[in-house]
């Protein structure tokens, strides 16, 4: 397959689809055993024409989470033995692609697929005819065949990972220990309606009524988060909450920064939504600064944790340390400055909820349940000296995300938003400053 013909057409990706078929795990067990140097290389230490090559494929990203993979699994898979070689020849466009499953000492076959033997480390796994390298040998993979490599891979082989964030790198949650639920929060209302046990909280909503707690102490900022596992099903018009507020403290012209679950149908994924509220934005004529994700996996199936840092420059939503928005301080005006508390909840909000209000809650599905646990909460408190610092997001001490956060960040925007109210027509943004430009 000649570089000229173009490696990448769909005619030549279907061709090695068709020659790989059978062992799919192969290509898997070959990637696996690609150098843990050439793959520093060129995707660590950033390779200036590898990257640009990258980017301009728009697989940056994945590539990033395939290194990732191989760097992980690397020694493991690299165990498995073999005393054969076996070798497939597609011939397509003018070229060759070879496998060869080499000779191993090893003792353990590969966990995956037995049938076949990785290269050795500092060998290549394919061979190109017109490209720089050769199947198992020692000589080097030029940086565009590594291009062309990553970029097949993406095309032709059906990870279970594809549709899976790539590793922000940085894990905010870790800074901060989980703590009792007693010792931080105490029941706001439905007492009746909450269970405690090994510091996992149940609370639920039935026609009586809903449960809701509240955080003892009020944060000036802070990192805020909860593992939260979702009821399964019909939840249409439920919502759960875990949110910033000081509306007992300011009732009529309050702040609020929301991390909610909307309820939803049978079939239908949870709508997460995250919004912000800003000196009685959210009483009254409502102004809601509200983004929507359908996430990448089912939150009703296990327990996720769901997090918001606060800090005076921004606020960060994060899921399982993924940051999926940040809402910068562009203002004083558009931008929660007093103090809040930390709440969970669920109740009852069949007139908007799902769909605009379209489906209610369905009192035949009750009661509807939701779990906290993980509980965390740091930072400066409402009662702390002056000098307390901020929490951050990032290993930068003054706050912001990495370049790689941003890049996950963007591609959770990119694949998972579902509504941003800047890019609502509808919506009058001249009370939403923040949106232009």
């Amino acid at each position: 397959m000649s570089q000229e013909n173009g490696l990448t057409s769909e005619k030549h990706v279907r061709e090695i689809l068709t020659l790989t078929s059978s062992s799919l795990s192969y290509v898997h067990v070959c990637l696996s055993a690609m150098s843990k140097r050439l793959i520093h290389s060129l995707l660590n230490d950033d390779d200036p024409v590898f990257r640009d090559e990258i980017y301009a494929s728009g697989a940056d990203t994945l590539a990033r989470e395939a290194k990732e993979k191989i760097l992980s699994e690397d020694k493991r898979l690299l165990q498995a033995p073999s005393s054969q070689q076996v070798q497939n020849t597609e011939e397509g466009g003018g070229g060759e692609v070879t496998f060869k499953r080499q000779p191993s000492t090893h003792s353990a076959s590969h966990p995956l697929f037995p049938a076949f033997q990785p290269c050795n480390p500092k060998q290549t796994c394919f061979l190109i005819k017109g490209v720089k390298g050769s199947s198992c040998d020692d000589s080097p993979t030029s940086p565009p065949f590594m291009t062309i490599f990553i970029y097949l891979l993406i095309l032709l082989v059906p990870a279970t990972n594809a549709d899976w964030p790539p590793s922000p790198g940085y894990w905010p949650s870790s800074k901060f220990r989980s703590m009792s639920f007693n010792k931080g929060f105490k029941p706001l209302w439905g007492l009746q309606h909450q269970s405690l046990y090994q510091n996992a909280l149940t609370i639920w909503l039935d026609r009586t009524t809903g449960s809701g707690f509240k955080s003892v102490r009020p944060f000036r900022s802070g990192y805020f988060g909860a593992s939260i596992k979702l009821q399964t099903g019909y939840t249409a018009g439920v919502i759960t909450a875990f949110y910033l507020s000081n509306s007992e403290a300011h009732p009529g012209y309050h702040d609020e920064v929301d991390i909610e679950f909307l309820g939803t149908t049978f079939g239908k994924p949870y709508t997460l939504q995250t919004n912000v509220y800003i000196r009685g934005s959210g009483d009254g004529r409502i102004i809601g600064r509200e983004m929507k994700f359908h996430l990448w996996f089912d939150p009703s199936k296990n327990f996720h944790h769901y997090a918001i840092l606060w800090s005076p420059k921004e606020i960060i939503f994060l899921v399982d340390d993924v940051p999926i928005r940040r809402y910068a301080r562009k203002s004083v005006a558009t931008f929660p400055l007093r103090p809040m508390w930390l709440y969970g909840s669920i109740w009852d909000a069949s007139s908007w909820a799902t769909e605009d209000g379209k489906y209610k809650a369905d009192y035949r599905y009750q009661p509807f349940v939701a779990k906290y646990t993980n509980f965390k909460a740091g930072g400066c408190s409402a009662y702390s000296p002056a000098w307390c610092r901020p929490v951050s997001a990032s290993p930068f001490r003054s706050g912001g995300l990495t370049r790689q956060q941003y890049r996950t960040m963007r591609w959770v925007q990119r694949n998972h938003l579902v509504y941003d109210y800047c890019r609502d027509p509808k919506r009058d943004h001249s009370k939403t400053p923040e949106c232009w430009g």
